[in-house]
């Protein structure tokens, strides 16, 4: 029984310091709902509320070792079929979130960076996640574009 709280202690501890509370694919949907202008612009340090040095976004769902590959660490929070979005600061996660990944058309509030085609994911640096944002409507789902 001292083992099983041991390890609940130590799952939370983690758990609090590899995510935060905020949902930043709620978070752009938000902000990209309120702009009113047609050439709204969005950077994405401006939004987070915890310090971090790199962003990896992928658009579509990737294996756990294409993910750990991209960050270099390995990714405990995996869930297949998610698009991740994780934060590091100084080689750490500080933030991961798994949003649902949907083939062959978006799902409500989806966030798609602009990268090359061909790429798995794309790396940004809090000075370089600055990104206009354009809305979209596909299948009825409002999705949000961020091009650089």
């Amino acid at each position: 029984m001292k083992h099983a709280v041991k390890y609940l202690l130590l799952a939370l501890l983690f758990a609090g310091c590899a995510s935060s509370n905020d949902n930043v694919e709620q978070l752009i949907e938000k902000e990209a709902g309120n702009c009113k202008a047609a050439d709204c612009t969005l950077n994405i340090a401006d939004i987070t509320s915890f310090k971090w040095d790199v962003m990896y976004a992928f658009n579509y769902s990737q294996p756990r070792l294409v993910i750990e590959k991209a960050i270099g660490l390995p990714y405990p929070d995996y869930q297949e079929g998610t698009r991740p979005l994780i934060f590091l600061y100084k080689n750490k996660i500080v933030h991961a979130e798994n949003n649902p990944g949907v083939f062959a058309k978006t799902s409500k509030g989806q966030v798609i960076y602009s990268y090359e085609l061909g790429l798995q994911y794309k790396a940004y640096k809090p000075e370089q996640a600055v990104f206009k944002v354009k809305i979209g409507k596909n299948g009825g789902q409002t999705f949000y574009s961020l091009q650089r």
